[in-house]
């Protein structure tokens, strides 16, 4: 595959998850700006070639609310509406979410002591297997990853 036929979203971590709605600040809302601007700048160089794959990464915690995880929620949720609004607005590329449930990441471990149902290259396979011409999932779709099954909103 030719890389630049792909474009991943990849903001920045957040350190601190588990805080109540009324503690959170500025900070904590900066992936959803970091998303808007790389797709800025991520989509002229995918129109320009006429195909190729922008992935959005939301989050299981994007479909389902979560204690003390609402900003994070949120940004999750408007992941998935950016995706699908984006879907709608542009042609000749394709548009996804990838909604993961819990991976074996730092932020896991620091919320939970279970184990984690994925580990982070079961997803990678997953957006890996979207960027392939034979997939047939409309733009703007967002993908539940779980283990085993994969569910299409």
């Amino acid at each position: 595959m030719n890389p630049k036929k792909l474009w991943i979203e990849r903001t920045r971590e957040v350190k601190n998850f588990a805080i109540p709605v009324d503690v959170h600040n500025e900070e904590d809302v900066r992936s959803l700006i970091f998303l808007c601007l790389c797709t800025k700048y991520a989509l002229p160089h995918l129109l320009k070639r006429g195909e190729g794959s922008l992935i959005n990464r939301s989050s299981g915690a994007g479909k389902h609310g979560i204690h003390k995880l609402s900003i994070y929620c949120a940004s999750k949720f408007a992941v998935i509406g950016f995706t699908e609004s984006v879907a709608y607005e542009i042609g000749g590329i394709q548009v996804y979410a990838v909604c993961p449930a819990s991976v074996d990441t730092d932020m896991y471990h620091s919320l939970h002591s279970g184990k984690p149902v994925l580990k982070p290259e079961g997803v990678a396979s997953k957006v890996l297997e979207l960027c392939l011409p034979e997939t047939t999932l409309p733009s703007g779709s967002s993908i539940e990853i779980y283990r085993p099954p994969i569910r299409v909103v």
